[in-house]
């Protein structure tokens, strides 16, 4: 239904003028007014109808001329690009006004003439703004590589628009996995085998293993790369890997419920599935019930307390458990779980720091914590955050020797989890509780995690020197944030997206309190 547009304003009467110019300015009122209406219009649609009503000539006591119908429609169009729809046959093959509307919305070429279809600069554009614009394109044009390379790089699904040819051409396909690598299902078939292609698309999505070659399924590099990506990806590997040991490892510790994946042989072998539950407690839900040995019930719960809800009965109730032996400590009831079993437990395995009650991990001894961490930084994330101390964290990055650990980045991506540890992590450095060389470790590696975070960046920047660079687009305007930047180093500030000319932020206690 064409939505409604207002009336134009009533033109004031015109004296005829000698030499026609009555004619003349009858015609530039009208033109006038016709702008008028359509720029006071109060949506994009309304401009769009009411702009089909002028280029039509259906506007009452509004005579227009070509000219006219060609600006009416082009002010329209700028508006909102799906205007040209309303537009005369005559005005969908000009190209100013059919440029004006891809620019505005690419998916406007539908309405475009066959000529301007076939248009390079014009489909160019309009693939520039909308990728899938590139249905409308002319044949020729969608086998021309510099249009649909343009396409893919704005929607790499666009891939599946591009002529036969292009979907055998590597720098195209190749820009499109690259940005989504799903864009695999639309590749050749002798693409779909290229290594660098699929594995291009894995590393961007792990599932785009699905489209790849069956050679390919059977690459262990690239099925790897895809469960590192994704654990699902193991779905689509061949039948060989899914019986190989490293790569089913590789999928169960991102998902536990990869198991379900794995050949039958690996879900049904002790030894693996010992191995599994070492890393990713959680498998233990996946394991068939009657293949859980106490062994690998112990394993599961040391690596992830919440993995005690699938251990089975017999052994939560084994009267011959040793209650001093630490590999069985997880499955200890919680007032068997004293003090010196807590601190025995995490010398044995820093994992068990989970499985230690709160009552009981308030007590124990910062060294033996910290000593533990420093074997095993995930530990820390099974600490309560309300007794991590700076003791403890010292121990994420000094080596035995007291020698600082300089990959904190590292330690930060693949061991700490954001809202917990490294909160906490975070706000000692605040509190100004850690020391400055370990907090100088760790600062930009934090500013990573809580770069959308005013009162993190903000001291990051006066104190640190962190550089505006590191904040989220939306800190960057911030007026608070940049001022830091600005009193710390006005080159820090090279990075804020705004031209912001507040005065001088002062940092100070209260903005932590």
């Amino acid at each position: 239904m064409t939505p409604s547009a207002p009336s134009l304003p009533r033109s004031p009467a015109i004296t005829p003028q000698p030499g026609g110019a009555a004619s003349s300015a009858s015609e530039d009122q009208n033109y006038s007014y016709s702008l008028h209406a359509i720029n006071s219009c109060q949506s994009r649609e309304s401009a769009a109808s009411l702009a089909g009503r002028v280029t039509a000539g259906t506007v009452p006591s509004a005579k227009q001329t070509f000219h006219d119908k060609v600006a009416a429609l082009l002010k329209a169009v700028e508006l909102h690009g799906d205007a040209l729809h309303y537009g005369l046959l005559e005005l969908e093959n000009n190209p100013e006004i059919v440029l004006a509307a891809v620019n505005r919305n690419g998916r406007a070429l539908q309405y475009a003439s066959t000529k301007l279809k076939n248009t390079p600069h014009i489909v160019l554009a309009a693939v520039e703004r909308h990728g899938m614009a590139l249905k409308y394109a002319s044949t020729e044009l969608k086998n021309n590589p510099h249009i649909v390379l343009a396409a893919v790089k704005e929607e790499p699904l666009a891939l599946q628009l591009a002529s036969g040819d292009l979907k055998n051409y590597h720098p195209i396909v190749l820009a499109a996995v690259q940005r989504n690598g799903m864009a695999l299902k639309y590749a050749s078939p002798g693409l779909k085998n290229n290594p660098e292609i699929v594995l291009a698309a894995v590393k961007e999505d792990g599932e785009a293993l699905k489209h790849a070659s069956a050679s390919l399924k059977n690459n262990p590099e690239i099925v790897l790369a895809a469960i590192q990506k994704n654990g699902s990806a193991l779905l689509f590997a061949s039948a060989s890997l899914k019986n190989t040991h490293e790569i089913v490892l590789a999928a169960i510790q991102k998902y536990s419920w990869a198991l379900g994946y794995a050949s039958p042989e690996l879900q049904n072998d002790p030894v693996f599935l010992l191995t599994a539950a070492e890393n990713n407690g959680l498998v233990l839900e996946h394991i068939r019930a009657d293949l859980i040995t106490l062994s690998i019930a112990c394993a599961a719960a040391a690596q992830n307390p919440e993995a005690i809800q699938w251990v089975p009965e017999v052994y939560l109730r084994d009267a011959s458990i040793n209650k001093d032996d630490p590999s069985f400590f997880a499955l200890l009831d919680e007032e068997d779980k004293t003090l010196d079993r807590a601190n025995t437990a995490i010398e044995f395995n820093p994992l068990l720091l989970g499985a230690i009650p709160p009552e009981v991990q308030s007590k124990l001894d910062e060294r033996v914590v910290a000593s533990a961490i420093r074997r095993n930084p995930k530990a820390l994330n099974r600490m309560n955050p309300a007794f991590i101390t700076p003791l403890m964290v010292d121990g994420l990055v000094l080596n035995s020797d007291g020698s600082y650990n300089t990959c904190e980045q590292d330690i930060i991506d693949r061991n700490l989890d954001r809202e917990n540890a490294l909160r906490k992590v975070a706000q000692l450095v605040i509190d100004k509780e850690i020391s400055e060389a370990v907090a100088t470790l760790f600062m930009y590696a934090l500013a990573k995690y809580f770069n959308d975070d005013k009162k993190f960046m903000i001291y990051a920047i006066a104190n640190y020197g962190v550089s505006l660079e590191e904040a989220s687009d939306r800190l960057k305007e911030d007026p608070d944030v940049v001022d830091a930047a600005r009193e710390k180093d006005l080159s820090l500030t090279a990075y804020s997206t705004s031209m912001l000319t507040s005065g001088m932020f002062a940092i100070n206690s209260e903005l932590f309190d």
